[in-house]
C-alpha cells in the first residue's frame, strides 16, 4: 500500500490525488456490490492516465506503471483519512456515494465552507437541464421511467454502477426504499448553497415521490466559496 501511495503523492498535484483517489473509492464500491465477487473483472477509466484493472486482483495503472492491490481495506482507511486530513468539512466523507465522489464531488474539496443538514419538500427541487429550464423531479427521466416502464432513460455521466444497466440501478434504488426508507444508512440527496437544484440523488428522490409522493425529505447542503456552481 505504502509504494501506491508514495507513487501517487509523489507525481500528481492536490487536485490529480483527490480525483485518483476517489475512482479508487469507486472501484472498491463496484466490487463490494457483487459481494467481493472474485470471479468477475471490470475495467474502469475516468482520466487519462490512470485505469484500475479488477480480475482477482486490483492492479492501479499509471500510464505504464501498474501496482497490484489483493486488498485495497487498508488503502480505502487511508484516503478516507487522507480527505478528512486535508479537506475538513465537518461531515463524513464515507456518506457520499462513491460515484458521484468520482464524477464531480472531488473537484469541490476546497471550496466547501460549509455543511448541514436540511429539509426540502420534493415539489420544490429541480433538475438542472443543459441549454433549457430546469424541472421538476415529476419531469425528471427517472420518475418518468418509473411511471412508465417502456421510458428509455438518457444518462450522459456514466453515473450508473459498471454492473448495472440505467434500469437496473432505478429498479435496485426503488426496492432499497421500499424496504428500508428514505436516508437509509444516511444516504441522502446532496445539494449546493441555497439551490433549489439536486447535485445528487435524483433516483431515491424520485423513487420517494413514486412510492409517496411530494413529501418533505432530508437532505445534505454543501455551501461553496464564491459564485463557484459545478452545472
Amino acid at each position: 500500500m505504502k509504494s501506491i501511495i508514495d507513487y501517487i503523492e509523489s507525481n500528481y498535484n492536490k487536485k490529480d490525488i483527490a480525483h485518483i483517489y476517489s475512482i479508487i473509492l469507486r472501484a472498491n464500491t463496484e466490487l463490494t456490490k457483487q459481494n467481493n465477487n472474485n470471479n468477475i473483472s471490470f475495467e474502469l477509466k475516468q482520466t487519462d492516465n490512470f485505469i484500475i484493472k479488477y480480475d482477482k486482483c486490483f492492479k492501479l495503472i499509471f500510464d505504464n506503471k501498474t501496482f497490484t492491490a489483493n486488498d485495497l481495506n487498508d488503502l480505502i482507511d487511508y484516503i478516507y483519512n487522507y480527505y478528512e486530513k486535508e479537506y475538513p468539512i465537518n461531515y463524513d466523507y464515507r456518506l457520499i456515494d462513491p460515484i458521484y465522489f468520482s464524477l464531480f464531488f472531488y473537484d469541490l474539496l476546497d471550496k466547501i465552507i460549509m455543511v448541514k443538514e436540511d429539509m426540502i419538500n420534493i415539489k420544490n427541487i429541480r433538475l438542472l437541464r443543459y441549454k433549457s429550464e430546469p424541472v421538476t423531479i415529476e419531469k425528471s427521466e427517472r420518475y418518468k421511467a418509473l411511471v412508465d416502464r417502456n421510458y428509455k432513460m438518457f444518462s450522459p455521466f456514466k453515473s450508473n454502477s459498471i454492473f448495472e444497466t440505467p434500469e437496473e440501478r432505478l429498479n435496485n434504488i426503488l426496492k432499497s426504499i421500499k424496504d428500508k426508507g428514505y436516508g437509509y444508512d444516511n444516504q441522502v440527496a446532496i445539494f449546493y448553497n441555497d439551490e433549489p437544484y439536486i447535485r445528487d440523488g435524483q433516483h431515491r428522490v424520485s423513487a420517494v415521490k413514486y412510492l409517496n409522493g411530494d413529501i418533505d425529505i432530508k437532505i445534505i447542503r454543501f455551501y461553496l466559496k464564491g459564485d463557484y456552481f459545478y452545472e
